[in-house]
């Protein structure tokens, strides 16, 4: 019987630690034309993680319109990003239980009030998901610029480990401190209208025929003389702009900037603004040089994209120029190479042997064999396999050495 009871004990111990909610039910009002944030005490959390953190938060707000309400999530340690960024044009009341979860696959600016249920946010919640301790208080901030007072029955933040996963490094509305981004492969982002254009930089990038209006910036350090990205671009409220037959999509363009207030176009990217599946080509880069992405929705539309390459986009500065795998045969002499980037050292291992250089040559080699690739200088420590197997027909392919 004790042993039962132990037994329960932790299974409920377990599916107890699963989720903590945190909530302020004390009741506020949302004056016009005031900003107020509503505290929220986390304790027993700690560290967030993508094992466990940050899910969603929901708030219960009664509120004649919510074209003028901006939503913004403050961590303990100040970090802050907007959940929801005012619609602008769409026109109705209420936050009746609106929950914004980064899992969710209903983003926030396609919707239309009363918004009830679960949202994706205009940022992914899980950039809090970065080691930040989450003790402490929190604060769910509502902008009201409009003239109507709101009542908030009730804010509350769950952790969890199932929590919101983000995809990459934040895009930053600010060029200079825009991340790095040494993998492009999987990349994700919004192109939220909380974005907004720094000073010059319209004037800067006029050259490319189009205005900017919630650009974001990233940066990434060219591994060839062109770079290529599939991209998925969906989920568009293509009428931020006020006009419904505004094309809707994404613009984007590669630069080069030294101080990141004036800027040299390398590529302005596709003549129109992409929405679905495209594949894009920038040339006229130089391998080592590190450039800027810059990512703008078309006449301000909100979107959601999706990068992906493969070993020869050029964008990525680890990666094996022979793919994933290779076959060979006994005996075979192989040659491996990566890009030969400025600044950037290499280490290959394969068995108990180890060689340098951004090329190598493998002698009388003995299939299977897996063969790593790690370098450092420019992303820190990036690693890169391939896996070579036996040829399968290695008496043909050996005839020619016959005699």
């Amino acid at each position: 019987m004790k042993q039962k009871l132990i037994t329960i004990y932790f299974i409920v111990l377990a599916i107890s630690i699963q989720a903590q909610t945190f909530t302020n039910s004390t009741g506020y009002s949302i004056p016009s034309s005031t900003s107020t944030c509503i505290p929220v005490t986390v304790s027993g959390v700690g560290t967030l993680s993508d094992a466990y953190g940050l899910e969603q938060v929901c708030i219960d707000l009664s509120i004649s319109a919510t074209y003028d309400m901006y939503i913004s999530l403050k961590a303990p340690d100040g970090t802050e990003y907007y959940m929801y960024y005012h619609d602008g044009f769409v026109a109705g009341s209420d936050y009746s239980v609106t929950c914004f979860n980064s899992n969710s696959s209903n983003p926030i600016w396609i919707g239309s009030p009363p918004y009830n249920g679960t949202y994706q946010p205009e940022t992914n919640l899980g950039v809090y998901n970065n080691g930040m301790d989450a003790d402490g208080t929190w604060y769910v901030c509502f902008d009201n610029d409009g003239s109507y007072t709101g009542t908030l029955s009730e804010v509350s933040i769950t952790f969890s480990n199932s929590p919101s996963t983000a995809c990459g490094a934040l895009a930053t509305d600010d060029c200079s401190a825009s991340p790095l981004i040494c993998d492009f492969d999987g990349y994700c982002g919004t192109t939220s209208a909380a974005y907004t254009v720094a000073t010059g930089e319209d004037a800067s990038i006029s050259g490319c025929g189009y205005s900017l209006n919630n650009n974001s910036w990233i940066q990434f350090v060219a591994g060839g003389t062109s770079v290529t990205i599939d991209v998925v671009v969906e989920d568009c409220e293509h009428d931020a702009d006020g006009d419904p037959t505004t094309t809707p999509g994404v613009q984007f363009g590669v630069c080069e900037s030294s101080n990141c207030s004036s800027f040299t176009n390398i590529d302005c990217g596709p003549s129109n603004p992409l929405f679905g599946s495209h594949s894009m080509t920038f040339s006229g880069i130089t391998a080592g040089t590190t450039y800027y992405l810059m990512i703008d929705g078309y006449a301000g539309d909100v979107c959601n994209y999706t990068f992906s390459v493969d070993g020869s986009s050029g964008v990525s500065v680890v990666e094996i120029d022979q793919g994933d795998t290779m076959a060979a045969c006994v005996g075979d002499d192989v040659t491996l190479s990566a890009p030969s980037l400025p600044g950037v050292s290499y280490e290959w291992n394969w068995g108990s042997s180890t060689d340098t250089g951004s090329s190598i040559t493998i002698s009388n080699i003995n299939p299977p064999l897996n063969v790593s690739l790690v370098s450092s200088g420019v992303c820190n420590n990036n690693t890169d396999q391939i896996s070579i197997t036996l040829e399968s027909d290695c008496c043909s392919a050996n005839a020619g050495n016959w005699e």
